[in-house]
């Protein structure tokens, strides 16, 4: 995700929530974060109708998987919160518009075959169970491992997702990369080794 970023002039306005449309209160305005933020507020909403005739899509399994009061373990949205209108196979000549729900497995990668970047026992342990979150929880975990350049083995938890997401209803989150940050530093300072002399 690439972010243009300049001083923000109108904190007080085009409010959102509690949120400048621009900046998120650091008076730093983020021109993705506001994009996002006005596709959101055009948003299709589906009709019961609609959510009841919806097969899956490309995540028939695991959404058929899912119960009715299942709700995304990192935004909370239910089912029927996640189904988003959007452009299917854009970069395709047979591209149309639909309803879709993605779903992932989210996994902590420092378990993964390559090799962790903490062991226990000389095996990589993993921080969490493998756990279905819907796609833009995990595209979130990627965002913002992508943008503050963390190691490609790390991975945010559920609920470390959870601290730093603004999700939407039928539509697309808004990433707080600061708290992504933190959460981060805060990982690290928790595995490092006590020296003793």
């Amino acid at each position: 995700m690439s972010s243009f970023d300049t001083t923000c002039s109108c904190h007080q306005d085009f409010l959102i929530s509690q949120f400048c449309i621009a900046c998120d209160g650091s008076k730093v305005r983020n021109r993705d974060r506001e994009a996002t933020i006005l596709r959101n507020r055009v948003r299709k909403l589906p009709t019961q109708i609609e959510y009841l005739e919806f097969d899956g899509g490309h995540c028939k399994q695991k959404y058929k998987s899912l119960t009715e009061d299942w709700q995304c373990p990192c935004c909370n949205r239910t089912k029927f919160q996640l189904l988003r209108w959007t452009m299917r196979f854009p970069k395709s000549p047979s591209r149309f518009e639909g309803w879709v729900v993605g779903l992932h497995t989210h996994h902590d990668h420092a378990s993964d075959a390559y090799g962790g970047m903490y062991t226990f026992q000389g095996a990589a342990a993993a921080r969490f169970a493998p756990v279905i979150i819907c796609e833009q929880c995990n595209s979130a975990d990627s965002s913002a491992k992508k943008k503050l350049r963390l190691p490609e083995n790390f991975t945010f938890t559920p609920v470390e997702i959870k601290s730093f997401i603004y999700p939407t209803a039928h539509g697309w989150h808004i990433i707080n990369y600061a708290v992504a940050q933190d959460v981060y530093r805060k990982f690290v300072a928790s595995k490092a080794v006590p020296k003793f002399f």
